[in-house]
């Protein structure tokens, strides 16, 4: 009975593929999900360690206990350096930007601001790159682009402008404010640095382990200078867990999840995921450290983000 048997094979066949393609979709989600949401927590979380470490301590173990991590992993999975000079001036710009500027300005701009507005600065980071990226193409931006950038930068305006009282719970300083904003123009022409170096054909994975890898030579030597003792009362568990967190979770694995969601699930459809960040950084900002959530913050967020989604949209 040729036929019948066909029939019961293409029939386990689909029952299979009923049952395996549900949870292959759903695997990158729940990879994006999870690289989402703990960019989401760095900025409470550096809040919390910046307290704890001095700040400088903190931006340079960041980088240098990811390194620790990540060089071993490009040995291992045999992630070559460039051989180009021009991949080499991309991959520098990405390792100096990414994890050495990028940290010593985010930390030492939270002494003086709150984590809530950090995030919501850094919310309008894709309109930054996709200026960089504009830059570099030599091509002018649509229209749309700059719609969606007049809205964020609107954003960032109000959010700038808005000073609380003093001494209240969502204080920000204009100088804390500033190197939140530095450091997301930073960050920004690293990853559009970074994505060039891929549009090239060079390794995303080879870019993120191993720009981790050269910067931190470059930070490590502060270590000897830096004291590594938390603040009178501190919690030195509490301490080095949230250093250990920045360095492993938002600098190593974080990406590396995000990397394999890009590459299982489609980079259009993964990216929008991203938007859930400064909605998961504002809420634990504001239920882990009491920081306050203002109506000039509300509006700038809501500017922040329409902003973005009128810049990605396709």
């Amino acid at each position: 009975m040729p036929g019948r048997r066909g029939g019961r094979d293409q029939g386990a066949v689909d029952r299979q593929a009923a049952l395996t393609q549900p949870q292959s979709a759903a695997l990158p989600i729940a990879a994006a999900l999870f690289a989402v949401t703990a960019w989401g927590l760095t900025a409470p979380i550096t809040k919390i360690a910046v307290h704890l470490f001095d700040p400088l301590a903190v931006a340079v173990l960041r980088t240098a206990l990811a390194g620790v991590a990540t060089v071993p992993l490009a040995l291992a999975m045999r992630l070559r350096l460039p051989a180009r000079g021009a991949h080499w001036s991309l991959l520098l710009a990405s390792a100096f930007c990414a994890f050495v500027a990028f940290p010593l300005l985010y930390c030492a701009g939270l002494q003086s601001t709150t984590a809530a507005r950090s995030v919501l600065i850094m919310a309008g980071m894709p309109v930054l790159t996709g200026l960089y990226a504009a830059l570099f193409e030599r091509r002018w931006p649509v229209r749309r682009w700059w719609l969606g950038s007049s809205l964020a930068l609107l954003g960032e305006v109000l959010l700038i402008g808005d000073r609380p009282p003093a001494g209240g719970a969502g204080d920000g300083t204009p100088l804390g404010d500033a190197l939140i904003v530095l450091a997301a123009l930073t960050a920004s022409f690293g990853y559009v640095a970074g994505g060039r170096l891929q549009q090239q054909g060079y390794s995303p994975w080879a870019t993120a382990f191993w720009g981790v890898g050269l910067a931190t030579p470059v930070v490590a030597p502060l270590l000897f200078f830096i004291p590594l003792t938390t603040a009178p009362g501190g919690s030195v568990v509490l301490a080095w867990s949230a250093a250990g967190y920045l360095a492993l979770v938002s600098t190593v694995i974080a990406y590396v999840a995000w990397y394999w969601a890009l590459g299982r699930g489609g980079i259009g459809r993964m990216a929008t995921i991203q938007f859930l960040q400064p909605v998961v950084g504002v809420i634990a900002s504001v239920a882990w450290l009491g920081e306050a959530l203002t109506p000039p913050m509300l509006a700038a967020t809501a500017a922040i983000m329409a902003g973005v989604v009128i810049v990605q949209r396709r």
